[in-house]
This record gives C-alpha cells, structure tokens and sequence, in this order.
C-alpha cells in the first residue's frame, strides 16, 4: 500500500481482502512458541511426578517463578498430552 501510495481501504477493496487481515502481524515474523521453555518445564515435571496433576504442577510452576495463570498450564498440559496415572483406587469393588 506505500509503495503505491494508496489507502489501506482502496487497496482491500481492489483486492478483495478484509482490512482486518492487514492489522495482524505475519506469522513469520511472530516467535515460534512463546510457551516453549513452559512446556518443556511441564514435560520433565510430568515426568518426575507421574501421580500428579495440573493443578499442583501450577502451583509449583508459580512457586519456581513462572508467570502464568492455571488456565494457560490446563491448556499446554492438554495439548502436551500429559495425564497423571490413575493410580489405585480406595473403593472396594462389590463382586456379588
């Protein structure tokens, strides 16, 4: 658009694009994975504590210094794939 010297609403207009689309940063310019150090954190944590969940593992990243809100640490543990193993149960089965 400043190479021709138009308006960003000629330009969209003669080009069929929505302007919206010309406000946001490309992707090849935005960081690879801003969450990258967290997940890694989240990985090695799954690992050396099998039995435990997201929620402690928030609670820990925040007691080591992560800046990070619960829903963001549920997500990323999602998306890594992580579970804690169901572990045994304290019910006794009713076999009859």
């Amino acid at each position: 658009m400043r190479m021709f010297g138009v308006s960003e609403r000629f330009a969209c207009r003669v080009t069929g694009q929505h302007r919206a689309t010309q406000r946001r940063e490309p992707v090849a310019q935005t960081p690879a994975d801003p969450d990258a150090a967290l997940r890694a954190w989240l990985r090695d944590y799954a690992k050396n504590h099998p039995r435990w969940g997201f929620r402690r593992a928030y609670h820990d990243a925040r007691g080591e210094g992560w800046i990070v809100n619960h829903k963001k640490v549920q997500r990323l543990w999602r998306e890594e794939g992580l579970r804690g193993s169901p572990g045994t149960s304290s019910e006794v089965t009713n076999l009859c």
